[in-house]
């Protein structure tokens, strides 16, 4: 991601603004997505880390992702040369 221009990184970041787009359902949640740029991939993850475990130095998954008082919430987005 370092190397994309500035305006190949803003626009990266509107698409997952905006990103309406998503198709697995398994678990009923909108974690996840991906996208083209000109040809190139991007993806997008969000991770749900409980806030008290995640504060220690820890990682574990939060119980409740829908309360910000447990939940911290981690966005990862990748270009898929990046992978």
């Amino acid at each position: 991601m370092e190397a994309l221009s500035q305006d190949v990184k803003a626009e990266v970041l509107r698409r997952v603004r905006e990103f309406k787009c998503f198709t697995d359902f398994v678990w009923e949640e909108r974690d996840y997505g991906y996208f083209e740029i000109a040809g190139e991939g991007f993806f997008f993850k969000i991770n749900y880390m409980d806030r008290v475990a995640f504060e220690q130095g820890r990682e574990i998954g939060s119980v409740n992702s829908a309360d910000p008082e447990k939940t911290v919430r981690i966005l990862t987005i990748g270009a898929l040369r990046d992978s």
